[in-house]
């Protein structure tokens, strides 16, 4: 059973995000914004944060921009934009190669930070997904490639499938999801 994108969120994601719609975003939906310019107006004085979406908590919303710095300065930085202050986000185009590798080389790619051998990342998919029908989980693979795990309509867990690549906006499953992740035999 995959889920269906929401309405409001399709593969492009364009015009204005209320609040309301981010907080109704799956985790792949929210993953989405990430590597996409945005400006986000935020705060009582609806204050404006421009830049690159380096990653989404998808429990508190709470974003975390990137600026690169320009040939002059050469000072890059992020921002962290709390989830409860976010009012509306605008994404305004999609950062390029050179960006990425920019962002890469300055902050690191912390999600997949651990260097996984590519055949060994597949072989601990089917080994957790044993392992979750083992314990009688319910596990169906999703997203585009297939690269996806989905652990009933509440979690998703991302490549290299470590507990912390697991992505869920109900605190209680994540806990017990990434605690069963910890206890599967090697």
């Amino acid at each position: 059973m995959e889920s269906e994108p929401s309405p409001q969120c399709t593969s492009t994601i364009e015009g204005p995000i209320s609040n309301d719609m981010l907080q109704s975003m799956t985790p792949t939906e929210l993953k989405m914004l990430v590597d996409k310019t945005v400006c986000i107006k935020c705060g009582k004085n609806s204050e404006k944060v421009d830049g690159i979406v380096y990653t989404v908590d998808p429990v508190s919303l709470s974003f975390i921009i990137a600026t690169l710095g320009t040939a002059a300065n050469g000072k890059s930085s992020l921002t962290v934009v709390p989830g409860h202050s976010v009012q509306q986000v605008t994404v305004t185009g999609r950062c390029n190669e050179q960006e990425k590798q920019a962002l890469s080389e300055a902050y690191g790619n912390f999600v997949n930070s651990n260097k996984t051998h590519p055949g060994s990342i597949e072989h601990r998919k089917e080994k957790l997904v044993m392992w979750f029908e083992k314990n009688r989980i319910p596990v169906t693979l999703t997203g585009s490639d297939k690269e996806l795990l989905q652990v009933t309509d509440a979690l998703f867990i991302e490549p290299p499938y470590q507990p912390e690549n697991c992505l869920s906006r109900n605190e209680i499953i994540l806990g017990k999801v990434q605690a069963l992740i910890r206890s599967m035999p090697d």
